[in-house]
């Protein structure tokens, strides 16, 4: 089981997402639920869920294929829940959402619930290529002897492992973590004033240094593509999801707090000119 927006790759199971081997959860419909009450059986869309076939979870928290979108975590308790009566497992892809990004270590802690098995990449090597798999104590007493298939470029590489190993090091002493919270409060609050001010901002979804930033187009869709255009032409690099209307921002955890200062002047400007 997964979210409906999730990625996991461009390749495999887990990107082909067959009906016979995934259900992939459509959670839009659980973001504004009104019952205070656990997810069960009396809720239509929790039920279409086949639950008895169900014998893992597979999470992305956060990023939602580029568009950063936060599942409610009562919805994530519910159906980690679930899948644990059956003694299922809970996956968690951190490639994105790990080391800092979103103002903890990883993406999940932000829903207290502690997973079977991680996935971590990019910011574990600040730019060399290194990816991660961890496994919780339960999980490897599971597996007992059984090997892990794992292949990859840099597979048993004393280089990646080094290099991860003082990033680890680097964030921890410099206090990245806490500073790419504080950084990211300053920078959505900031946001929050522009989209008062221009009325061109429709929503902001943030956690710490991942934001996206959902604007209010046009007709055919170019003011989103002018922004973004104009914002690259001064120098400000951030993403643009093809074919929506939405902006992510995911600046360095050591980016200097002047430069949030200066891509907020500069957003505003080119907000107002438009």
């Amino acid at each position: 089981m997964t979210m409906t927006d999730s990625y996991f790759g461009a390749y495999g199971s887990a990107q082909m997402r067959r009906e016979d081997e995934w259900f992939c959860f459509d959670w839009s419909q659980c973001a504004e639920c009104p019952d205070p009450d656990d997810c069960s059986e009396r809720c239509r869309h929790w039920a279409t869920a086949a639950w008895e076939r169900i014998g893992g979870f597979l999470f992305e928290p956060g990023s939602s294929s580029g568009l950063v979108r936060f599942p409610p975590e009562k919805i994530i308790r519910n159906i980690v829940g679930s899948v644990r009566k059956k003694d299922g497992l809970y996956l968690v892809n951190e490639v994105t959402t790990g080391v800092g990004r979103t103002g903890a270590w990883f993406g999940h802690q932000h829903y207290g619930i502690g997973p079977d098995v991680v996935a971590v990449g990019k910011g574990l090597g600040n730019g060399y290529p290194v990816s991660v798999t961890a496994f919780a104590p339960g999980t490897i007493e599971r597996l007992g002897d059984e090997p892990v298939n794992y292949a990859q470029s840099h597979q048993n590489d004393p280089l990646g492992a080094a290099i991860a190993l003082e990033v680890i090091r680097v964030i921890r002493e410099e206090r990245l973590i806490e500073r790419s919270k504080d950084i990211g409060t300053t920078l959505t609050s900031g946001l929050e004033r522009i989209k008062a001010r221009t009325g061109r901002i429709v929503d902001i979804r943030a956690r710490g240094l991942m934001v996206g930033l959902e604007l209010r187009d046009d007709a055919n869709g170019s003011f989103t593509v002018r922004t973004h255009r104009e914002l690259v032409s001064r120098g400000f690099v951030l993403g643009r999801r093809p074919g929506t209307s939405v902006l992510r921002l995911d600046p360095s955890l050591t980016i200097d707090p002047k430069d949030i200062e200066d891509f907020l002047e500069t957003l505003e400007d080119v907000l107002s000119e438009r």
